[in-house]
């Protein structure tokens, strides 16, 4: 089972040939894409429709198709970890020969009892993640006709009502109240988050010189490709100032935790703990990521730029994701509509952010 791809001389196009299991080769066909990557995902769409009724797909093998679809993407080593270590917990639960078409909401449920009940019992969003990846792993191995049932369905109910979903983001007025409920030392870190979008694997590798000119350079974390280069709002770079003031040796935010993840949970206590004293929704580190740009986009900047500034490849996400409508847009669209009263009603005008002076 195998593909090859080629582009004759005077064509725009790639031609693709299968290779089946019996070692009868196909004609070479038209992909119809000027571009190899696209071609590529043709390729693999007929390897797989033509393989497909020949054998089954286990968890491992699921597995490595989706590393192989993130190394395209251009995710780095790093990623790839996070991917072996989670996967990794899967497998050893289902088992390596597990035929991925068997899973079912059952064995996604019992494995959620099975991370809570172990003896160093792992949080719902740790296994959250680990499922997300299950998930993912069966997306993309029904993108290649692989696999013919609904990812979705397997995700247990229990985890759902935990994580309504990528969607939470901070109005103004609920930054107010927790900016002033943080401690002290975590302040810088949550106005950084919000107004930079960073995440947290990046914001504890900046230097002195990822500051500039009143622009922050953040180099690539999750893909190689995700350099962005984002302005800073007054109030991010008067932070970034007494962070540059306070690290003689450049770090601008260095570990005080044994490691990383210790550091990481040390944040999210924190964060969870101001939460809870202003008596707010919890609020992840992703939260504030998609704080920062669902008031880009609420302030009327522009979609090319937020994907920019986001590190994303397209605008799909930011539609999806970050362009969730406010309190605030509701009452100017509300302010639209026709009425009686001499006087049209005007809603009261929300308050600025931080972004509205740069």
């Amino acid at each position: 089972m195998s593909y090859h791809l080629r582009r004759y001389k005077n064509s725009q196009y790639w031609y693709a040939r299968i290779t089946l299991p019996s070692g009868a080769r196909g004609n070479w066909k038209s992909t119809r894409k000027a571009r190899k990557g696209d071609a590529r995902l043709v390729a693999e769409h007929w390897d797989a429709a033509a393989t497909s009724n020949h054998r089954i797909v286990t968890t491992v093998e699921a597995f490595q198709l989706l590393a192989a679809h993130m190394v395209r993407k251009g995710d780095k080593p790093s990623t790839m970890k996070i991917l072996e270590l989670k996967a990794s917990h899967i497998v050893s639960f289902f088992g390596e020969q597990r035929d991925i078409a068997t899973i079912e909401l059952a064995d996604t449920e019992a494995y959620l009892d099975h991370r809570r009940g172990q003896k160093r019992r792992r949080s719902d969003a740790t296994i959250a993640k680990e499922l997300g990846y299950l998930v993912g792993a069966l997306i993309r191995c029904k993108r290649l006709k692989l696999y013919h049932g609904d990812p979705v369905s397997i995700w247990p109910e229990a985890l759902a009502k935990s994580f309504p979903g990528r969607k939470r983001w901070l109005p103004w007025e609920e930054y107010l109240t927790l900016i002033d409920a943080i401690a002290t030392q975590w302040r810088d870190h949550l106005i950084v988050y919000v107004s930079t979008g960073v995440r947290f694997a990046e914001l504890y590798v900046l230097r002195s010189h990822n500051v500039r000119d009143g622009w922050l350079h953040i180099e690539g974390s999750k893909t190689d490709e995700s350099d962005r280069h984002i302005p800073l709002s007054v109030e991010a770079a008067e932070a970034l100032r007494r962070r540059v003031a306070a690290s003689p040796d450049g770090i601008l935010f260095p570990v005080t935790s044994p490691d990383l993840d210790s550091q990481k949970r040390a944040w999210l206590r924190a964060l969870a703990g101001a939460c809870r004293r202003s008596k707010l929704v919890h609020a992840s580190t992703n939260d504030l990521r998609r704080t920062f740009c669902s008031w880009c986009w609420h302030r009327g900047v522009d979609e090319r730029v937020c994907v920019g500034w986001m590190g994303h490849r397209s605008s799909k996400m930011v539609r999806e994701v970050y362009a969730q409508p406010s309190r605030e847009q509701g009452a100017r669209e509300i302010a639209k509509m026709p009425t009686r009263h001499a006087v049209p009603l005007s809603p009261q005008s929300p308050q600025p952010s931080p972004f509205g002076a740069n």
